[in-house]
């Protein structure tokens, strides 16, 4: 076999082991919502504490992130054995402490994956590394719709579910090679020589994107349903405006697949904001419902659109991912706690915000010498 004909079967392995693990993790962040009773159930413990399984896995997520970005070489096959080993964990069901570890674990890759596949599919797909980015996070949407049906099917028993999830993250690890050699010399999965310190400096107007257009998208999901009954909306009706949002929001990452070869990354972003800004307009001023289920194609091309605006800034290595990704995690964890108890006012407010970023945009990314040639 040629070096060209190997480099192409690597660059197919990770495309299979990058949608394989993007599917999982969607699958374990959508699981923990429904399974929540179950937990308290199964260990005699309040909703409240069961709860504390959520924020186990984003903590994970944000550890490993972080130990990306000081400048560990934590690569795919990290990734895959913490997929495996925390979804593990949670299947055994021994004990209520051991399976908040295994949530952290869990979270690690979470977070692993989050940054060096994004990452890798960038770095060595090249021109088409947008397109399959997009890809995989419609994968990530598919898997957490798929989860909680799984859940039903399954007799709502998530250690089923999990276990079959530890399986398939188990089974990924023998096809998780090192990175190919990209053209400028420098490995898709090795660590940046540049300063953590001079990395964030140059990109710390790109990362305040990212910390918005997340942290919209978040809090959009997140609270939507409950300002579409602050304004009258039936509990039954703002659950299936919920999934008609995320039907649109997968179908709009899937629709990147082709948008991202000929729009640039930007005017993605762009669109992503505007589209959010006028839905939300709507939702304030209309029929809430059908505007907020729209909104789910406005946000659902933002954070891919900005994590390749943040490569092209900053490089497209894990290390320079993991930046990008901490600050998607930050905006998801923090808007939404935020405007917690607002109400039917998220909606004008999201649309007001979505119009400040727009304006913002090109003075907090400048456009890149990359961008331009």
């Amino acid at each position: 076999m040629t070096q060209m004909q190997a480099d192409v079967a690597g660059r197919r392995l990770l495309l299979g082991v990058g949608l394989g693990s993007a599917l999982a993790v969607g699958a374990t962040v959508a699981l923990h919502g429904p399974s929540l009773p179950l937990y308290a159930n199964r260990y005699g413990i309040t909703l409240a504490d069961a709860a504390a399984i959520v924020a186990a896995q984003w903590g994970g997520a944000f550890l490993a992130v972080a130990s990306l970005m000081l400048g560990a070489r934590l690569t795919a096959r990290w990734a895959l054995g913490a997929l495996a080993l925390g979804c593990g964990l949670i299947a055994a069901g021994v004990s209520w402490p051991l399976t908040l570890a295994g949530a952290v674990i869990l979270g690690c890759g979470h977070g692993l994956s989050s940054a060096v596949f994004n990452s890798r599919l960038l770095a060595e797909f090249g021109v088409r590394g947008p397109s399959v980015l997009g890809l995989a996070n419609a994968l990530f949407g598919v898997g957490a719709i798929a989860a909680p049906l799984l859940l039903l099917a399954f007799g709502n028993d998530p250690r089923i579910v999990f276990a079959l999830l530890a399986l398939g993250a188990a089974a990924l690890l023998p096809f998780a090679r090192p990175p190919v050699r990209v053209a400028t010399g420098a490995a898709a999965d090795g660590p940046m020589a540049e300063g953590l310190g001079n990395l964030i400096r140059r990109g710390r107007g790109v990362v305040w994107v990212g910390v918005g257009a997340v942290g919209a998208e978040a809090a959009l999901a997140g609270l939507g349903p409950a300002a579409l009954i602050a304004r009258g909306t039936t509990q039954e009706a703002a659950a299936l405006w919920t999934s008609a949002l995320f039907a649109a929001f997968v179908l709009a990452r899937l629709s990147l697949v082709w948008l991202a070869l000929r729009i640039p990354a930007r005017r993605l972003v762009q669109a992503g904001l505007a589209g959010l800004a006028l839905a939300m307009a709507g939702a304030a001023l209309g029929p809430p419902g059908p505007f907020f289920a729209a909104a789910g194609a406005a946000v659902g091309i933002l954070f891919p659109s900005y994590f390749v605006l943040g490569a092209e800034a900053l490089g497209r290595t894990p290390r320079a991912g993991s930046v990008l990704v901490a600050a998607s995690l930050a905006g998801g964890v923090g808007m939404p706690a935020v405007l917690a108890g607002i109400g039917a006012a998220l909606f004008p407010v999201l649309g007001v915000f979505a119009v400040l970023l727009f304006v913002a945009l090109p003075a907090l990314a400048p456009r890149s010498v990359r961008e331009t040639a």
